[in-house]
This record gives C-alpha cells, sequence and structure tokens, in this order.
C-alpha cells in the first residue's frame, strides 16, 4: 500500500498538471475573447480594412453573385427603344416590336457581349395618378423585347430613364417620390419573376439632383420599395447628378448589400460631345476636335471657333492635354473607392458623339478607355447601339456593325 507522503506527491502531481491544463485552456479563451472583441471594434469603427489594415473577418459587404457580374463585362445600350423615343416613331406598339430585331440581338450575340442595357421611360408604364397599376400595352411591349433578348442569351439591366422634367419633380416633390417609389414595387414585382441571374434592375438613370446627401435620401427610399418587391434581384445605383465619377465617390454606399454601383464616363466633354445641341450650348459650335489634346492641336483649331465660350472650353481642353494617362488617373478614383468600401462597380455608359469626330480619334478614345476599365476589373457598357453614339453604320436601314468601333472595343468580328 502506498504511505500517506507518497499518496500526497501523487496529488500534488496531479494537482500542477490540471492547473497547468486549465492555465492553458484559459490562454485559448482569452485570445479568442480578444479577436471576437477586436473584430467588434473593426465593426464600429468602420468595419473594413480601410484604417487598420486587418482583414475583414464578417464577410465581404457585396453579395452580388459571381455569375451576376460576369453577365455584366460587355455591353451595350439599347437606347431609343422605350425610352427617348424619336419623334418620327412614337411610342407606338410598332415601333416597340420594329426597333430593335432578332437581327440586331444576333449582331451583338456574334461580337460576344454578355448583356445589354435597356432603357426605359416610366410614363410610358404608369399612370400617376394610379401609380400601384402598370399600363398594359406597353407593359406587354416591354415583356417581349425582354424575352426577345433573354432568348439570345444576353442578360438586360432594365434601367428607369425618365426624362428630365420626371428627375426635377423627383428632386423638388417629396410626394413625387412616393408615387415614384410605389410605380417602383410594382414594376419591381413584375420584374422579379424573370430569372435573377439574367435581369438587373437599375433604380434611376442619371438623378440630375445637385446634392449627394439628398439623392442618397431619396435613392435610399425607392431601393426600399424595389427590394421589398423583388427581393433576389441585383440592384444598380449611382451617384448623383450625371452620375460622373467624382458623383459617384461622393455616395456613402447603401446598407443593400445585392447592389451594383454605377457611373458614366465621357470625360472630357469637349471632346466626346463635340456638334452636340443638348446640355451645354458651346459644344454645338466644336467640330474635329482632336484626341489626344495639347495646345499646339488645339491652336489650329480656335481661329474657326466663332462662339466665345466654345473658343474658352477649346482652348482649356488643349491647356489640358487629356490623354490616357488622364483617363486611368479618373477610372482609378472610381476603383480606389470601390476598394475602400468593398463594393462592385460598373461604367455602364461611355462613348463619343460620332458626327462631327474625327474617326480614328473616336476609335482610339473608346480603346482608351475600354482597356482602363478592363485593367481595373470594371464592366462596362458602350453608349449606344443605333443612336448619335453608335456602334452600328446605317442606323435607320439595314443595320452593320462599324467594324473600326468593334475593334476598339476589343470584340470579336464574326458579324462582318
Amino acid at each position: 500500500m502506498l504511505n500517506v507522503f507518497e499518496v500526497f506527491l501523487r496529488f500534488q502531481t496531479v494537482y500542477k498538471v490540471v492547473i497547468h491544463r486549465f492555465s492553458q485552456i484559459k490562454k485559448v479563451f482569452r485570445t479568442i475573447a480578444l479577436i471576437l472583441l477586436s473584430g467588434v471594434i473593426l465593426m464600429a469603427w468602420g468595419g473594413d480594412d480601410k484604417s487598420w489594415g486587418f482583414p475583414n473577418f464578417f464577410g465581404s459587404p457585396s453579395a452580388v453573385s459571381p455569375i451576376r457580374l460576369e453577365r455584366m463585362q460587355r455591353g451595350v445600350n439599347l437606347s431609343h427603344w422605350f425610352a427617348q423615343v424619336d419623334e418620327r416613331h412614337g411610342s407606338s406598339p410598332e415601333h416597340f416590336r420594329h426597333y430593335i430585331t432578332t437581327r440586331d440581338l444576333e449582331l451583338l450575340q456574334a461580337i460576344a457581349l454578355d448583356h445589354v442595357r435597356l432603357p426605359v421611360n416610366p410614363e410610358f408604364l404608369f399612370d400617376m395618378d394610379q401609380p400601384d397599376k402598370l399600363l398594359p400595352e406597353a407593359l406587354a411591349s416591354l415583356d417581349e423585347a425582354i424575352a426577345l433578348i433573354l432568348a439570345h442569351h444576353l442578360a438586360v439591366i432594365v434601367d428607369l430613364h425618365p426624362d428630365p422634367e420626371f428627375k426635377e419633380a423627383l428632386r423638388t416633390g417629396d410626394q413625387f417620390v412616393d408615387t415614384f417609389g410605389q410605380f417602383w414595387h410594382t414594376f419591381a414585382r413584375h420584374l422579379s419573376h424573370y430569372d435573377p441571374d439574367w435581369l438587373f434592375l437599375e433604380i434611376l438613370n442619371e438623378p440630375e439632383i445637385h446634392q449627394s446627401e439628398h439623392w442618397a435620401a431619396i435613392q435610399q427610399r425607392l431601393i426600399e420599395q424595389v427590394r421589398s418587391a423583388a427581393p433576389d434581384h441585383t440592384l444598380i445605383a449611382t451617384g448623383d447628378n450625371w452620375s460622373a465619377v467624382a458623383d459617384l465617390v461622393a455616395l456613402e454606399p447603401l446598407a443593400d448589400h445585392n447592389i451594383v454601383y454605377n457611373f458614366h464616363f465621357y470625360d472630357p466633354s469637349v471632346f466626346t460631345h463635340q456638334g452636340a445641341d443638348w446640355a451645354y450650348p458651346a459644344w454645338f459650335h466644336l467640330r474635329g476636335v482632336p484626341y489626344p489634346s495639347h495646345p499646339q492641336a488645339i491652336a489650329k483649331l480656335l481661329p474657326q471657333v466663332a462662339d466665345e465660350d466654345a473658343r474658352y472650353a477649346l482652348r482649356e481642353y488643349g491647356d489640358q492635354r487629356w490623354h490616357r494617362g488622364k483617363i486611368e488617373t479618373k477610372i482609378q478614383q472610381v476603383a480606389a473607392w470601390a476598394k475602400q468600401h468593398n463594393v462592385k462597380v460598373i461604367c455602364n455608359e461611355f462613348g463619343v458623339f460620332k458626327y462631327y469626330v474625327d474617326t480614328l480619334d473616336r476609335a482610339q478614345w473608346l480603346r482608351d478607355v475600354r482597356q482602363t476599365l478592363e485593367n481595373q476589373q470594371i464592366g462596362w457598357t458602350m453608349w449606344d447601339y443605333a443612336g448619335g453614339f453608335a456602334l452600328v453604320l446605317n442606323a435607320d436601314k439595314e443595320r452593320q456593325l462599324d467594324p473600326i468601333v468593334v475593334q476598339a472595343l476589343g470584340l470579336t468580328k464574326a458579324a462582318f
């Protein structure tokens, strides 16, 4: 038998082992507690790595499916179909049925585009006095169009694209925001029947509301209405004003994580909008403005420009020396904003008004912008298919792809 002393020694040994193990367990729990506490502090501070350099243990704020992002990489705007309709045709069922055809979508398929953006004027679809009811004739035409697009294995961004007067009413009338929100809820409920991996909902094109916080509050209200009716669909949000780079990076990302953020890129507008008769009057007086720009090239044009504002804008454009590097600097601001907030972005408008520009200069600008977007892993949607910024030749006849534009966009040539 063990004597009392031996029992004491064995008990002491067991006691030390237990105490040592307990100490190790305490250290493990202390470490776990510190990690959790650090996470809580990080979430309170902002929840990402922008300030502390720590990884985000709580998952990315972006919950957009990768397959949906893959379907927003290369696209074109089908403008003047359900929005900005030419007065010669009007918003008739005949126009809706024939403006874009199977042949058009086959052309887009052949150059390996993965999506189209479909601008839709909401005034075609609802009566202001009954925002919870959709007008059946226009809705049937829109459903036919969406079905035709999807049948050609192209994803579609449904973009609410009203006239400026409509957006002014949103800016100035709180009740009108409620009315538009009711319509969006009704419209989103209808669109929710489409596969959310193939159809995306864009809240509003270029809000023209020149105050970031005001637009953010309106956009939040609209998104809540849309989300309650279409819980699974990816939404597309934007900054205020014209959805430019500066407008997007001033926006605080929204709480909804199934959102892609959008911006438009037309810099420098003196080049991209030369000859245009809308927005800024000086553009109309410009012709043959070159890209890239430098003062010597612009000096040759100045004597040909009679309008004082146009001359000033042109001289400033030359002094700014626009080239690919400046484009990269601009777009990198968006990439940095997206990284900071851990969100996804696309550029679903960029282009050059084609009637008064040198063809090769236009192609160079398109190439520089497209390559910069791709280098930053930002999907793009060119403006537009058959309007003033067109991807095609002979917009009013049998359409053919413009080979110079197709090449500038880095697309295949199988269609022509």
